[in-house]
């Protein structure tokens, strides 16, 4: 029997055709919890999709903190804008201390007593793989809204040329975007990143409140190259294709194993996983 609910891994955000398209068959799937995800709300109720969403939240993250983490973020993003030329990448290298130094000023983390404080590296390990995740879904959600903004772009000068100029003509495409085919402009939503965000959850995995909500026994990725690598390290017991866009996989290895949760983490899984592949 296929699970009704599934975990988002490991992004964050997904783009809501896909989502619509998941909900099809999933009654609730739930996301990681993160400093940004607040960001998200509005969104997620203008396209109807909050009331399915769950999300998981870390234990003994207070709102002060993830207010400060969030606060964070977006200094982290503002201080990335340096590195938006060549020019500015290569003279900022030239003063690596400095570069590293101004970095360290923006993050509280750095400014806890690590002499006093014996869990410090425990909750910069934390708080690193938060900040990590919390970038990577500016980054989807960043890309989703330009790639829609081109869209209406293009529309729009597909309109105004055909009402103005050419009127209706099967060449337009061609003498619009004859350098660049169309699906040029459409964005790949493969993730950036992949090996960063997913070695991320590892280390938040453990710190999830699982209290509040039941573990989700199935995961929902869009990565296919995760399927590939679990298949190799598991083996398949099943695969059904479900539809065009959801294949469905059974792994002979608990969820546990497949994403390495360390064996500190002491919640019992079951010994096989459940995988969908939305493509």
């Amino acid at each position: 029997m296929f699970s009704d609910k599934v975990l988002l891994y490991p992004q964050t955000f997904l783009y809501p055709s896909k989502l619509h398209k998941a909900f099809e068959y999933f009654s609730q799937i739930f996301l990681l919890k993160l400093p940004v995800s607040d960001r998200r709300f509005n969104f997620w109720e203008r396209n109807q999709l909050l009331p399915k969403i769950k999300y998981l939240k870390i234990k003994k993250l207070s709102k002060k903190e993830e207010e400060v983490l969030e606060k964070e973020v977006r200094l982290l993003q503002e201080w990335g804008l340096n590195f938006r030329t060549p020019e500015t990448l290569k003279y900022l290298m030239q003063f690596k201390k400095v570069t590293e130094d101004s970095l360290e000023e923006y993050l509280s983390i750095f400014k806890r007593n690590q002499e006093i404080d014996e869990n410090f590296e425990e909750v910069l390990r934390i708080k690193r793989a938060l900040i990590i995740l919390s970038l990577a879904e500016e980054l989807d959600f960043f890309l989703y809204e330009v790639e829609n903004s081109l869209k209406e772009v293009e529309a729009k000068l597909s309109e105004f040329f055909q009402e103005k100029i050419i009127g209706e003509d099967e060449t337009f495409e061609k003498i619009l975007f004859g350098r660049h085919p169309k699906e040029e402009f459409i964005f790949s939503e493969n993730l950036f990143n992949l090996n960063l965000r997913v070695f991320s959850w590892k280390i938040l995995l453990p710190h999830l409140n699982w209290d509040e909500v039941p573990f989700p026994k199935a995961l929902l990725v869009t990565e296919k190259v995760l399927i590939e690598n679990w298949q190799e390290m598991a083996g398949t017991l099943e695969e059904i294709s479900l539809n065009s866009d959801i294949i469905f996989f059974r792994f002979n290895k608990p969820l546990k194993q497949l994403l390495d949760i360390p064996e500190t983490f002491s919640f019992s899984f079951p010994n096989e996983t459940q995988v969908f592949l939305l493509k």
